[in-house]
């Protein structure tokens, strides 16, 4: 059995992460009392005159000073570990074919591969071959299995441990980081990744900010706050803010160069003007790793046009924090284009996954369609019928919350994949306003930092290719891999959801006890 053949870093970048706002939570005790304080001090300058309030007027002078301090060295310091819980997450789960890979592609390829055979095919013995012939095709498909099983875990093993290798350097500079202390060079790299807070070009007056692009997390925590705080948005403090907390990567000189680039291509005529749309494709393709020169390749091999996105232009949306747009179907027809444009306006190739969607033709097209011809509703219309909200997600899959009847399909746990279909577990009186509530909080769970709901569709894709690949079939070959596992074990002793990733299905007693 494969049970997670590359384990995780053994501390998740959530943990360090739940550290840090420890922190910052303390953070805010000190600030609530110097704000104390500075009310108490203008309270008693008001009661007094003279020569006493020129001695009053800096009184409270060290207590603001010293929490300034603080409160630039704990910020410092927990920016430090946030950027090693990002380093954890690029190790754990980062998305891209860069080498190293992450431990979550590693573990992608090598279920691919087994799924594949490891390239071994076994050959076919006739009918009336003899016992010794038989035994020997066998052996030797045994024999080759082994071989190329091996050849192929060896390999990826040696791309795994340079991958955590990385984790150890970043774990090393973080280390010289805490020791050299907030010098400029520092909190730079800290504002570039993101490990700051918006407000820290306030308390980082003596570091030069302007101009380092921070993250889309940082600066729409700031918008947050502006629209929180309207009357704040004319503050020069803010105003100062708001020029330093420039747009992330990709710069717009990426962006310029890879438009110019398809505009020599033929891909994009001269006076066309790129929408969100477009420029979103653009984006996420180079933020997922492409350079500019790889723009045009992909823009041909997904036949990528200003017209392609149309069918999405009048779809209500849902944005997940990180910025990921989940589209909401009104209606059946043309769900699967939905579902392909959906994946690739977020960097992914929706002309490999064809195959994928292709054999899971259940979902979109009635199961008789192709064999007796007939015209039965698919698995999308039940849902729909039955009073259920589906999105289009960005891993090119459908996300179904079931209305107040509850789901036509059998749904367990925390949700279950019906081919290319994730049904939530639930029936909602509201099911728009539910999914809404969980793609914007980006967890399933009531608890926004609970197990993120991006990783959870990863693994129900890796579900829906299971289907996939066994058709029909795969619900009986779970039902009965679900069975060797014993009261206990019905879901970590499952070769079908350790190939799908137990990390990623929020299954962690299964990493730790199987």
């Amino acid at each position: 059995m494969y049970y997670q053949t590359f384990e995780s870093y053994p501390v998740s970048g959530a943990q360090i992460r739940a550290a840090a706002d420890d922190t910052r939570d303390r953070l805010a005790s000190v600030r609530s009392v110097v704000t104390e304080v500075e009310g108490q001090h203008r309270t008693a300058v008001e009661a007094v005159e003279g020569e006493l309030e020129r001695t009053v007027a800096n009184a409270p002078s060290e207590v603001v000073t010293r929490a300034d301090v603080l409160n630039r060295e704990a910020e410092y310091a927990v920016g430090c570990l946030e950027l090693f819980a990002a380093a954890i997450d690029r190790f754990n789960f980062a998305d891209g074919d860069a080498y190293p890979r992450s431990v979550s592609r590693l573990n992608d390829a090598w279920a691919t591969a087994a799924g594949n055979g490891f390239g071994v095919s076994y050959d076919v013995v006739v009918s009336d071959a003899t016992p010794a012939a038989y035994e020997r095709t066998r052996a030797d498909y045994v024999s080759l299995f082994a071989a190329a099983r091996d050849e192929t875990t060896n390999r990826l093993r040696q791309e795994y441990n340079e991958s955590h290798g990385l984790v150890d350097d970043a774990a090393t500079d973080i280390s010289i980081m805490l020791h050299e202390g907030p010098v400029e060079a520092n909190v730079q790299r800290l504002w570039a990744a993101g490990s700051l807070p918006f407000h820290a070009p306030l308390l980082f007056t003596d570091r030069d900010l302007t101009g380092t692009p921070t993250t889309p997390a940082v600066a729409a925590s700031l918008e947050t706050y502006l629209d929180a705080h309207p009357d704040e948005r004319e503050d020069p403090l803010m105003q100062v803010l708001q020029s330093t907390v420039v747009e992330p990567m990709p710069s717009q000189e990426e962006i310029d160069d890879s438009l110019e680039r398809l505009r020599e291509a033929g891909l994009l005529d001269e006076d066309e003007e790129p929408d969100g749309y477009y420029l979103g494709w653009l984006t996420w393709s180079l933020r997922k790793g492409l350079d500019p020169s790889d723009i045009v390749e992909r823009a041909e091999q997904e036949e990528v046009t200003m017209e392609r996105f149309d069918p999405l232009r009048e779809l209500d949306t849902i944005t997940d924090p990180t910025g990921r747009m989940f589209f909401i179907l009104e209606d059946d027809n043309g769900a699967k284009d939905v579902a392909r444009l959906t994946e690739l306006l977020h960097g992914g190739t929706p002309s490999v996954t064809d195959v994928r969607r292709s054999n899971n033709e259940w979902t979109y097209d009635g199961w008789g369609t192709k064999i007796l011809g007939l015209n039965p509703p698919s698995d999308l219309e039940r849902m729909r019928d039955s009073g259920a909200v589906v999105v289009a997600t960005p891993e090119g899959t459908m996300l179904a919350a079931p209305g107040p009847d509850g789901s036509p399909f059998f749904v367990g746990g925390s949700g279950t994949t019906w081919m290319e279909m994730f049904v939530l577990n639930d029936s909602f009186d509201d099911p728009e306003d539910s999914l809404r509530i969980i793609i914007e909080r980006g967890s399933r769970s009531r608890d926004p930092d609970g197990h993120p709901l991006a990783q959870l569709l990863l693994h129900e894709r890796l579900h829906a290719a299971q289907w996939g690949r066994y058709g029909q079939f795969f619900k009986y070959r779970y039902i009965i891999e679900s069975g060797t596992g014993g009261t206990e074990g019905y879901k970590c002793g499952n070769d079908h959801e350790s190939d799908a990733v137990f990390d990623w299905g929020g299954y962690e007693e299964c990493t730790e006890e199987w």
